[in-house]
């Protein structure tokens, strides 16, 4: 079975499992770019599903891959002793006048 097929099984075993709060630890690190970019095609539909639902589920994704941040209402930032939660936007623009 390849890294994709792997990965694939693994999400979908994650979201069968009814639970309020989903941990996605770097879901896409053993696959290439192409496998990623479906898989990822993938995450939005079941989070779509996941905010469908009656009662709201929280979904927390752990990963290096920036493509992401467009899909995402809150992230965590901790860089050598420097930490902040709040939105993209706000983030980025924090870290652009540090430059």
């Amino acid at each position: 079975m390849s890294g994709g097929q792997k990965q694939r099984i693994q999400l979908t075993r994650a979201v069968y499992n009814d639970v309020d709060i989903y941990l996605f630890d770097d879901p896409f690190s053993a696959v290439d770019a192409h496998t990623a970019a479906h898989l990822f095609n993938v995450r939005e539909i079941l989070l779509w599903i996941l905010n469908h639902n009656k009662t709201k589920k929280k979904v927390i994704l752990v990963t290096h891959q920036v493509e992401f941040l467009s899909e995402i209402d809150k992230i965590l930032v901790k860089y050598l002793n420097f930490a902040e939660i709040s939105s993209v936007s706000h983030l980025i623009s924090h870290w652009l006048s540090l430059t």
